[in-house]
């Protein structure tokens, strides 16, 4: 196992998410268009024909349109009950772990951006990004934000990321209540303080149904902040925490090696791949103009009525 530069693995963190800024900024602008001037503390301007919306609906509708489920078969007459059993038993998962909804999530990211889907199996009792609990054993599909998500910009083709993640906010609490964890490290973790905006200044998705105060800090408990991150050279995922800042440390508070899958824990879904680009285009931000365009057209045909 290769041994791991963490403070330029820190400093690779932070620089392509600089580089990710203008693509997120992007897609919280495609959200407040086709949210509407009426969705919370959004667009000022009014956009009369809702065509993004229309088609965010539609599209996400296409795509996910209900709960997949599986066929298992056999052709050896005394394994049809077992396959029958098997079957029911993952219909039944797919239903209590909610992945229609999961799946939808990711699709209509990856209309504004890219849909990114962490799969595994539960090793040990953990919060999901969505909030529900994963017990011990158990498949886990989450859905994470593009505003949560890193990659290593520097590369061309996915293949060639030195590191991928995703942000994790944790109860305090839990982390204290997990022997793998040095109870030092977590008691020095800085409290999370929640605000509508990222690192790097930019107006997070969240923050389009959020006041004008920039702190949102509503959390019952202390949250903490921690990045956690995939290497495919080295195989190993490592916890690294973040200060009040969102500026990732390079002292990792858990490095382990990675069990699964040689391609890794995400899936991402990316529509229109550019060469020598790892971030998508994504379909509705090309038609961002012409629903500007037409609604210009119509609030100027509206004036003059």
């Amino acid at each position: 196992m290769n041994s791991v530069d963490w403070s330029r693995i820190a400093r690779g963190v932070q620089k392509s998410r600089e580089i990710m800024r203008p693509f997120l900024s992007q897609r919280t602008a495609m959200l407040q268009l086709i949210a509407g001037n009426r969705y919370g503390n959004n667009i000022p301007y009014s956009n009369p024909i809702p065509y993004l919306n229309l088609l965010y609906s539609v599209y996400t509708r296409a795509l996910i349109s209900s709960s997949p489920r599986c066929m298992i078969t056999t052709k050896v007459p005394n394994l049809r009950k077992l396959a029958d059993a098997m079957q029911i038993a993952i219909n039944d998962r797919i239903k209590q772990a909610r992945f229609a909804d999961t799946l939808r999530a990711c699709a209509a990211d990856a209309l504004v951006g890219m849909g990114i889907l962490k799969v595994g199996v539960c090793q040990t009792p953990i919060e999901g990004t969505d909030g529900m609990v994963h017990d011990y054993g158990e498949i886990y599909f989450d859905s994470i934000s593009l505003d949560d998500w890193v990659m290593d910009m520097g590369a061309k083709r996915l293949d060639q990321c030195g590191y991928m993640g995703h942000r994790l906010i944790r109860p305090r609490h839990s982390l204290e209540m997990d022997p793998r964890y040095d109870q030092e490290k977590v008691r020095k973790l800085p409290t999370l303080q929640r605000t509508m905006y990222d690192e790097q200044g930019n107006l997070k998705a969240e923050g389009l149904s959020r006041s004008y105060d920039p702190t949102t800090d509503c959390d019952h408990e202390d949250m903490v902040e921690l990045w956690e991150l995939w290497l495919p050279r080295e195989q190993q995922i490592a916890l690294l925490p973040a200060d009040s800042a969102g500026v990732v440390a390079s002292d990792p508070l858990r490095v382990t090696s990675y069990p699964g899958p040689e391609l890794g824990p995400y899936k991402l879904l990316r529509f229109s791949v550019l060469p020598d680009n790892i971030l998508p285009c994504p379909p509705l931000m090309v038609l961002a103009d012409m629903h500007l365009l037409l609604n210009a057209l119509y609030r100027k045909i509206a004036k003059q009525a």
